[in-house]
């Protein structure tokens, strides 16, 4: 049997000089994860990231459409095969499908890997991090109207 596949994105944005992250608990153990889920039919698996952004943490931005960060995470005894994308956000809404069910932190990015109890998360930022450090290329958040 086929290993479930799952799709998020690594949130960023510049603060003035400052790089920040966003994440979110999981529903079921309050972890703090990236946004992600199973693909979306009829959407690309980018696509299906941008998605999940946008119902768990109400995050709309642009998707690198070259790099992507893969891991495997465990749930409940199962693995899973995760793909991330970094996604640099241009809107944050302050009101989202999930904001009952979930919590949404903004933060930097040495908090976030402290604060991710996940090793495959965890690997993912540390992905991450070699890559945006590499690339540079985070621009300032757009306010939500």
């Amino acid at each position: 049997m086929a290993r479930k596949q799952q799709y998020g994105v690594v949130p960023y944005f510049k603060d003035g000089n400052k790089t920040r992250i966003v994440m979110v608990t999981s529903r079921t153990h309050r972890q703090w994860i990236f946004p992600k889920g199973g693909k979306i039919s009829d959407l690309s698996k980018r696509k299906s990231a941008m998605q999940e952004a946008l119902e768990e943490a109400g995050l709309k931005g642009r998707v690198d459409k070259n790099a992507e960060f893969t891991t495997t995470i465990i749930r409940n005894g199962d693995k899973i095969d995760l793909t991330l994308y970094p996604m640099q956000v241009e809107k944050m809404n302050d009101k989202w499908d999930e904001m009952h069910q979930r919590k949404r932190i903004v933060i930097s990015p040495k908090k976030a890997r402290k604060l991710i109890t996940c090793k495959g998360m965890s690997k993912s930022i540390k992905q991450w991090l070699k890559w945006y450090y590499k690339n540079k290329s985070a621009m300032p958040l757009k306010k939500a109207a």
